[in-house]
């Protein structure tokens, strides 16, 4: 009976990048919910979250945007993605034409379908192939 909450719900307020103060962390997502909209009541301006783990759940100030298009890859001087077989270990490089994505996908959703040419596996990794730096 009672075992440890493995990621409880934790209500924060935070200063750009860094939490200043952890109001509350609770096990029960209504009290949560509760001291979410108190914090958020008392603090006017201020950027609260809610979250379990890693996830938040509700959030004052910024929004998260999201995983970037293809389009904003692009316009960072991304052309390809670069793609790993999980199976069996091969890689390669494919033009953004080539696996089929417009620039408004988001880059999580690129090349769902793609199934290795070695073995025909489909658990493919894949990240932008980012160009590489000049030396200074």
């Amino acid at each position: 009976m009672g075992g440890k909450v493995e990621h409880p719900f934790k209500i924060q307020v935070w200063a750009g990048d860094k939490v200043v103060e952890t109001l509350a962390i609770v096990t029960n997502v209504g009290v949560a919910i509760a001291a979410f909209d108190a914090a958020v009541r008392e603090r006017p301006g201020r950027h609260v979250t809610l979250r379990h783990g890693a996830r938040v759940i509700r959030a004052t100030g910024r929004v998260s945007q999201g995983p970037p298009t293809v389009g904003h890859l692009k316009s960072q001087q991304v052309q390809a993605v670069r793609l790993w077989c999980l199976r069996c270990g091969r890689s390669g490089t494919l033009s953004w034409e080539m696996v089929g994505a417009a620039d408004d996908d988001r880059f999580p959703e690129v090349g769902r379908r793609l199934r290795c040419s070695a073995c025909g596996g489909r658990d493919i990794q894949k990240m932008p192939d980012w160009p590489a730096q000049s030396p200074r």
